[in-house]
């Protein structure tokens, strides 16, 4: 048998290959952490020091979670390894409960080769084998929880508590003397000084200035965190590429995503507070085939910190039903305000430079509802590295759970709802994005790589006074946006005059401007989805499938949000699969569903395709949504949507909308059932097409079309009209 497909999308590839810039680091670089909350626990969290070695009276208490300190003799001396480098500055931070005796309170100092530190409860300095540098005779809180933390940094002393600078000096620039390397420090007290600290110690971090790594040597240096017993993989399958998981194949159509055992699921409007009902929700589902369940995860940025509460949940409770259960890892960032305090060049701007007032859906980026924040933006460096951080630490964590030989692997997310842009948080009839300062400096990398020279610049945009450093991104009316509404095939405005038909013509006008400005935004969006994908990839010891929400011929992935020029992204080795819904039209009786990907391509790359099926049913009268109008018409649209993905070789889950409620009918579970028992007949059947016809053109056409006509023409009839 032979499943029958009669298209092949074939693009042709230009890759571009971004240098990364070393430069220094404007922030510190965590290199040590020492953290007693739960236990004397003497090894570094970085794993960068060796063991310390409790001396003296230091135990641990329970009541204040932290290490006790007797101001007597106790303290913890570790060692130094000689590649510390803390000439340039530092960091020393702890939180701390202090006695009011200010000469028992070091609470860290000592030897890091040729340069040495003390912090107390009245001065902190440094020398270099001679004199001193003293910021001295200030009082730290006594009596009371604090975070303390002393820096030696950009030609300044400075000493904060709970985030307030207390006192500051400059710093003298002490010259290096000669002498004997020493690399003995301690917490609680200094070498030779016998000056204990008296208190509880919860934690302490050491930071350097060392200069930070470029974006290439970070992502080059990742080693895995995590090695999972069971690996997860794209291999061809029957002659076209599948997934496996312990070497067996994956069935196309067993997926699942919604809100079973959830907050949202129990307390939300159209949801059901029963635990039984949630319970009997995925036996149905189960008896229907369904084993692959989706967790989400939120990661808070700039910090990295995971919120893993609700999925631990959501995993126990489906595995104690469903024994055989698998998970999907639906990966989501959260950066808002403080991630825009940090950064605040790092975040979108519209035209007029505003950040925040006209963000409209802050739920639907993991903001509180009545708080508008700013938005990162996906041209960000910052944004990425933070992110990437914050992913290798999932990983991390991860290894620790109980569920996790039965994660198949990860979806990674960013923008609203995680699907890579921020469609619907920001009214694009009025307002377009993104005018931040790392987006035109993205642009501007890109404009001087691809012309080299000013006279080649000024050529292609019709531009005699254009320089590289007087570039700016086009405003919503240079671009002369075309955009149609998601449900509506008809164009809402004519095309600007001068054009080429429903083309731009790069020879009028600022159409080349704006098409470059289309490139280089896709082109950053795909380098941080690549970036993000590398890393968990290789924190999991490439044993998991990796991918994203990515769906570049989408009425959702038009151009002006930076999804349209896919080139890189289909040719990397680090992204498993893309992943989208169907597009909103073609969803009604009679119309074919339309994928918005090149799966032709896409296959030939060795990636499949994970289609949301978010359907809506007769149930909820959302006709304008494709809603049938009864039980039998779910029958159909389930079973028109497994058709156009096991015929297209793609995989699909079904996805119970937040605003839409449960699947309900008898006709629905009837369709997941047949969906689920003929795609895993299909695996061992051969699963290559017999008739294929490829269609061939540059990655950057899209970009010369009108936004109408990109959707309405190229996609509908030249993508899916064949097949």
């Amino acid at each position: 048998m032979h499943i029958k497909k009669t298209l092949f999308f074939l693009g042709i590839i230009f890759l571009f290959f971004l240098k990364g810039l070393s430069v220094a680091a404007d922030e510190p670089v965590l290199i040590g952490h020492w953290n007693f909350e739960s236990s004397l626990n003497v090894a570094d969290i970085q794993g960068n020091f060796p063991n310390a070695t409790v001396a003296g009276g230091v135990s641990w208490n329970s009541g204040m979670q932290a290490a006790y300190f007797n101001g007597t003799n106790g303290y913890l001396r570790l060692y130094a390894p000689e590649t510390v480098d803390l000439r340039d500055g530092c960091v020393i931070e702890a939180r701390v409960y202090i006695t009011p005796d200010p000469w028992s309170k070091i609470i860290f100092g000592g030897y890091f080769g040729g340069i040495a530190y003390n912090f107390t409860g009245q001065y902190f300095g440094y020398n270099r084998r001679g004199a001193w540098a003293q910021l001295n005779y200030y009082n730290m809180p006594c009596n009371d929880w604090k975070i303390v933390k002393a820096v030696r940094h950009g030609g300044m002393l400075s000493v904060y508590v709970d985030g307030v600078e207390l006192t500051n000096m400059d710093d003298p620039q002490l010259e290096q003397q000669p002498g004997q390397d020493n690399y003995e420090f301690y917490i609680g007290n200094f070498p030779g000084f016998n000056w204990y600290f008296k208190g509880y110690i919860q934690w302490v971090k050491l930071y350097t200035f060392t200069p930070e790594k470029d974006r290439d040597e970070w992502l080059e240096d990742i080693q895995p965190v995590y090695y999972p017993s069971k690996t997860a993989k794209i291999e061809k399958v029957s002659g076209n590429p599948g997934m496996l998981f312990d070497d067996d194949p994956i069935p196309g159509s067993t997926g699942y995503c919604g809100y079973l055992f959830t907050k949202h699921g129990f307390t939300g409007e159209h949801m059901n507070p029963s635990e039984a009902f949630h319970i009997q929700h995925l036996a149905e589902l189960a008896n229907a085939g369904v084993n692959i369940h989706q967790l989400e995860i939120m990661i808070d940025l700039p910090d990295g910190i995971i919120n893993f509460s609700e999925a631990d949940d959501v995993a126990t409770e489906i595995l104690a039903h469903q024994s055989d259960a698998k998970f999907l890892l639906r990966v989501g960032f959260k950066a808002g305000n403080k991630f825009a305090d940090k950064y605040p060049n790092d975040v979108v701007k519209f035209e007029d430079g505003e950040k925040t007032a006209y963000w409209t859906q802050p739920t639907q980026a993991y903001h509180p509802q009545d708080n508008p924040e700013p938005r990162y933006s996906l041209a960000s460096h910052k944004f990425e590295r933070k992110a990437a951080e914050g992913l290798v630490n999932l990983a991390e964590a991860l290894s620790t759970k109980p569920y996790k030989d039965s994660v198949i692997g990860a979806i990674i997310g960013a923008g609203t709802c995680s699907q890579w842009l921020w469609w619907g948080d920001f009214d694009y009839e009025n307002h377009c994005i993104d005018f931040s300062d790392v987006m035109l400096e993205r642009f501007k990398e890109y404009l001087q790589e691809k012309y080299v020279t000013v006279d080649a610049l000024r050529t292609a945009w019709n531009n005699s006074s254009v320089t590289f450093d007087t570039i700016t991104i086009p405003t919503k009316a240079e671009r002369g946006s075309d955009m149609p509404n998601s449900l509506n095939d008809i164009p809402p405005v004519q095309y600007d005059e001068g054009q080429f038909g429903y083309f731009r013509n790069p020879g009028v006008g600022n159409n080349q401007r704006v098409v470059d400005y289309y490139i280089s935004m896709s082109r950053e969006l795909g380098r941080r989805m690549i970036y993000l994908c590398e890393t968990f990839k290789k924190a999991t010891d490439k044993k998991l499938l990796v991918g994203a929400f990515y769906g570049p011929t989408a009425i959702l992935g038009y151009k002006i949000e930076g999804q349209s020029y896919f080139d890189e992204v289909l040719a990397s080795e680090w992204i498993d699969f893309w992943l989208d819904p169907w597009s909103y039209q073609g969803r009604w009786e009679g119309e074919p569903l339309f994928i918005n990907a090149p799966m032709g391509s896409l296959l030939l790359h060795n990636k499949t395709y994970l289609i949301e099926a978010d359907l809506r049913t007769s149930e909820l009268g959302r006709r304008e949504f494709g809603a049938p109008k009864d039980a039998w018409g779910d029958l159909m649209m389930f079973r028109k949507s497994f058709i156009r993905s096991v015929t297209n070789g793609a995989y699909s889950y079904w996805f119970e909308m937040e605003f839409d409620g449960w699947f309900e009918n008898d006709k629905i579970f009837q369709g997941i059932d047949e969906a689920s028992k003929i795609s895993t007949l299909a695996m061992s059947l051969d699963r290559t097409r017999n008739t294929e016809i490829a269609v061939i053109y540059d990655g950057a056409s899209l970009l010369y079309a009108s936004d109408w006509l990109d959707y309405i023409a190229l996609v509908r009839q030249t993508i899916q009209g064949l097949g």
